[in-house]
């Protein structure tokens, strides 16, 4: 039993590294190759001179005639002899580097269909479950409303500020944000680290509002816009999804057409209680593989 066990284990696991493997092999393959043909061509060259040789002799006997019945006839046997084994020695010479080369090529192909099912693979399920997530977020938003959606998505911080009447009294009012660890998918904090971020309120939803307009300008002129163009766009650090997620404006169910950053979810940063923001921006999934062929 656990024979079979360790087997099948080992089984799993060159399987799960088998691109990596092909990878390597074909590397080495190729580079052996080269080692290969070079120390061949070394030899050729005496190949070569003694196939020349060999005709220049053949091409003697003819012009001489001292040899009885070496005609034309059997000259040209004579030549094709030679060639057939120039091309045997040939073959000898090169035919490991070709092989090696042939097969080299197959490890490298292989690895690429290997990883490129596999990608495909990965897209398709992650399409399914973001496309899953986005349901169950609307279902809630139907139910509860944007509020609750926002709340059970980032969490919920509250605080309390000071602000005074036109008599001076102060009056204390309560201000909800996302928590600082908030997390998403593809939530971004805007806030002091990010070097276009202002201590004027204003500036900050101006300058998110104005991106977003640009972002879904470019979205319209290009057909398709990714998560990394729009973190450009703001100043934020590109991630491993931002390459593959993204927005399309025609030709998929799943997209309404619109970007948005997220950031009117908090009315408290809308009205200027809050200088920073948590951006959970509505992308319309895996779009790599949904662009237009050329």
């Amino acid at each position: 039993m656990n024979l079979t066990k360790t087997a099948a284990s080992t089984a799993l696991k060159l399987r799960k590294h088998s691109p990596n493997i092909l990878f390597v092999t074909g590397i080495a393959g190729t580079v052996a190759t080269v080692v290969v043909a070079c120390r061949a061509t070394l030899k050729a060259q005496k190949v070569a001179e003694t196939h020349k040789a060999e005709i220049a002799k053949a091409d003697l006997l003819l012009e001489e005639g001292k040899t009885r019945g070496y005609n034309v006839e059997a000259h040209k046997q004579n030549i094709i002899g030679i060639w057939t084994a120039t091309s045997v020695q040939y073959t000898k010479l090169y035919g490991p580097a070709f092989i090696l080369g042939v097969t080299s090529i197959a490890c490298l192909t292989k690895s690429h269909q290997i990883l490129t099912s596999r990608n495909t693979a990965v897209m398709a399920a992650y399409a399914g479950l973001d496309g899953a997530f986005k349901r169950y977020r609307g279902r809630v938003v139907e139910e509860l409303g944007v509020e609750k959606d926002t709340e059970f998505a980032h969490g919920k911080a509250t605080k309390e500020i000071v602000e005074y009447d036109a008599k001076g009294n102060p009056i204390v009012k309560q201000v909800t944000n996302a928590p600082k660890d908030a997390k998403t998918a593809y939530g971004q904090w805007f806030d002091e680290t990010n070097r276009h971020w202002d201590k004027d309120h204003g500036y900050n939803h101006t300058f998110l509002d104005n991106q977003q307009k640009w972002a879904n300008l470019e979205l319209k002129r290009h057909g398709h816009l990714f998560l990394n163009e729009v973190y450009s766009m703001l100043g934020i650090e590109h991630t491993a999804q931002g390459a593959v997620v993204g927005w399309m404006y025609y030709g998929d169910e799943n997209s309404d057409g619109y970007i948005d950053f997220g950031f009117n979810r908090y009315p408290d940063f809308v009205a200027g209680f809050e200088r920073s923001v948590f951006l959970d921006f509505n992308v319309d999934g895996v779009i790599l593989d949904k662009l237009p062929q050329k």
